[in-house]
């Protein structure tokens, strides 16, 4: 498979806040599992095992084949930095699951994982319609806890394994949004 997931050609994010989400592609693939395997973002991952050539090509055939999983690049100034996601509920695709991690770590520190979660809600809120956002974070993940905190998610509580739930509505996310978009000069 040498292209992006057909769903994901049909809705591609704009340009915005200088991060262009690019769908998944094969070409993406090794880089993508170089840095998911990192351990520094495995370690924040629901599964934390490395992950193999093979197994990364079957995840990347499974998402391609869904309408539900939109997995892009995130690139910014050109350069590819990371990943976002969005898995949409398979009983109410209203609802939405987002997923990001950079695997660039000079971008990690800055603003600009901001601008890769704006353009990733933008899409989803936006785009695709969704009206609530589900996100899942290890409770000892507290760069991860305060970065959702700052992008309008509110928690729901434990939801076991260590996770904790949070929850995340479009007037929320703007908001959150529009405090930090002052500051965003990409």
């Amino acid at each position: 498979m040498t292209d992006a997931p057909a769903a994901v050609q049909k809705l591609t994010p704009a340009l915005r806040y200088g991060i262009d989400l690019r769908p998944l592609t094969d070409g993406d693939l090794e880089r993508v599992r170089q840095w998911r395997n990192d351990p520094q973002i495995a370690s924040m991952m629901v599964d934390q095992h490395t992950i193999s050539p093979e197994q990364h090509q079957a995840w990347f055939a499974r998402i391609s084949a869904s309408q539900r999983h939109f997995c892009f690049v995130a690139y910014f100034r050109g350069e590819p930095i990371g990943v976002a996601t969005l898995t949409l509920d398979a009983e109410d695709p209203q609802r939405a699951e987002p997923g990001l991690y950079i695997g660039e770590a000079r971008f990690r520190q800055n603003l600009v994982p901001f601008c890769v979660v704006f353009a990733l809600l933008d899409f989803a809120f936006e785009q695709l319609g969704v009206s609530q956002l589900t996100a899942r974070v290890f409770a000892h993940n507290s760069a991860a806890r305060r970065f959702n905190a700052s992008c309008g998610y509110r928690p729901l509580g434990p939801e076991g394994d260590g996770l904790n739930c949070y929850q995340l509505t479009a007037a929320d996310y703007y908001a959150a949004r529009d405090h930090y978009s002052r500051f965003i000069r990409y």
